[in-house]
């Protein structure tokens, strides 16, 4: 992530398509996110796939990186840990984060089996939780 995220600082619109069927754990992670809120002061909405359940403790100038300009994150089907937690984690780095969407945002609950449908309400909490941050 951080490789991109500095290849292209001035990118305003990043989605990086995620294959519907995997199971496979994210390599990125919220760490990752860093990356994009330190080197991309210029995006806007980012799609990627990462790795939510743990949130990373931040460090030293880590702790200071805000980036104002993301408003849209689509974390397509991205395993999520608590949502108040994630959420205030992704409001510190990025505070005008107004909408979060999943894969499957556009379909019916009842089509969707257990597992997804729960990481897709769990991010609806997150998405819910940002206005306390």
């Amino acid at each position: 992530a951080r490789d991109m995220a500095r290849a292209w600082p001035r990118i305003q619109y990043l989605a990086l398509d995620s294959d519907r069927s995997c199971r496979i754990k994210p390599q990125i992670t919220l760490n990752g996110l860093l990356a994009f809120a330190t080197h991309c002061p210029f995006l806007q909405s980012l799609s990627i796939t990462f790795d939510a359940t743990i949130i990373p403790k931040l460090k030293g100038n880590a702790r200071y990186i805000s980036q104002h300009s993301l408003e849209e994150l689509d974390v397509a089907h991205s395993p999520v840990g608590k949502p108040c937690p994630v959420a205030k984690f992704l409001c510190g780095i990025f505070p005008h984060l107004t909408t979060i969407t999943t894969l499957f945002e556009n379909l019916p609950s009842d089509t969707l089996d257990r597992d997804v449908a729960a990481s897709h309400k769990s991010w609806k909490k997150v998405q819910n939780a940002l206005w306390n941050y």
